[in-house]
């Protein structure tokens, strides 16, 4: 990466286009695979997009599988302008399991990514996958980045959600 002082919206919107643009339908499908992170293109995203101080652990390394299986499996979908929670109400992700993906840490967190990921997919839901990138990487970090992404994602599902009169009591 060129710029010294990369973002997590920098480096996720650089792996999607990655994703979108340079990589062929058979390192797609790879990489939304649970065995993406053993794939050549993997590989080359880690190292091409993600700076070097954000890898240096098979942990970090594994979260980083999570978010170019999401990415991969939602191409196409990334926008700026559409907060993750906003994203989720939009689509009908019910408040139960937006509570279920907030909590989940570890092993529990990466397949709640997935169904997150596949359910956008399904409704051609664009979103800002910076958002739900930052559940993943940041989701034991002792600083507040953990829970400020947390409290993101609720506010924006919960803003969106109660603008749409329609849908007021349904999702309970």
């Amino acid at each position: 990466m060129s710029d010294d002082t990369p973002t997590l919206s920098s480096v996720v919107g650089s792996m999607a286009f990655q994703i979108e643009h340079r990589f062929g339908a058979g390192d797609v499908a790879n990489l939304r695979r649970a065995s993406g992170a053993w794939s050549p293109a993997f590989w080359r995203l880690l190292f091409e997009c993600v700076p070097e101080k954000w890898r240096t652990t098979s942990s970090q390394e594994s979260r980083w599988a999570t978010v170019a299986a999401m990415l991969a499996t939602c191409v196409g979908l990334h926008v700026p302008q559409s907060r993750a929670g906003q994203a989720l109400a939009e689509a009908g992700w019910s408040e139960l399991r937006l509570v279920r993906l907030l909590e989940a840490r570890g092993d529990q967190l990466e397949p709640m990514i997935r169904q997150v990921a596949q359910y956008l997919a399904s409704k051609q839901q664009r979103c800002n996958f910076t958002d739900i990138a930052a559940l993943v990487i940041y989701q034991d970090d002792a600083k507040p980045a953990a829970e400020d992404a947390r409290m993101a994602v609720a506010r924006n599902y919960y803003r969106a959600l109660l603008k749409k009169p329609t849908n007021q009591g349904e999702n309970q």
